[in-house]
């Protein structure tokens, strides 16, 4: 729901997450592959709590929304994003949050929390838009001065509309794909 700005300096759990993800950064980087897809998994430089994993293949298999942003990420020089379940949010107000940060050698890592409290899906797709948000360049405290569509939640702590109406439409996305799913479901007991 909101994302925080994070220190330079990458601790050592965190440095261990990137040396493992890095070779898969390197490969995609080095790919003939012009066009990565996203339609049946997501980019190898994205890793995924596995309580999480049926949330995000529900919504790849269902949301042009999603696989747009997972394709933006895929297409993204020296990033990592790390996306897990946060017991802790349950007792926030907030549902998400993302901490970027840098690695010493530059590699912009993605730290993603997310709470099961309610269906992870608006969620995990609000803060992917927050890493697109990042990797596009955008400077949400310039923006938050001009009320462009940002403000800030908390300290250090910027929301978006981009990212609410991202997280929204994938959500209403997948829920419009499980119904149609549904209704075609034709076993009789």
């Amino acid at each position: 729901m909101a994302h925080r700005f994070g220190s330079p300096i990458a601790p050592p759990s965190l440095l261990i997450a990137v040396a493992l993800v890095m070779p898969h950064v390197v490969a995609a980087a080095e790919s003939d592959d012009e066009t990565p897809s996203c339609a049946a998994s997501l980019p190898a430089t994205v890793s995924v709590a596995r309580d999480l994993q049926r949330y995000v293949a529900s919504m790849l298999a269902a949301s042009s929304t999603f696989r747009a942003q997972c394709s933006r990420i895929a297409h993204a020089q020296s990033l990592i994003t790390l996306i897990r379940v946060d017991p802790a949010l349950a007792e926030r107000s907030y549902r998400a949050r993302t901490w970027f940060g840098r690695t010493p050698a530059g590699v912009l890592v993605a730290r993603v929390h997310i709470s099961l409290r309610t269906s992870p899906v608006e969620w995990i797709a609000h803060e992917l838009e927050h890493v697109v948000e990042q990797l596009e360049g955008l400077s949400l405290p310039a923006l938050a001065a001009d009320r462009q569509g940002v403000w800030l939640s908390g300290e250090k702590m910027f929301e978006t509309t981009r990212a609410i109406e991202a997280g929204r439409r994938v959500a209403a996305e997948t829920q419009q794909a499980a119904r149609r799913d549904r209704r075609h479901d034709t076993f009789v007991e």
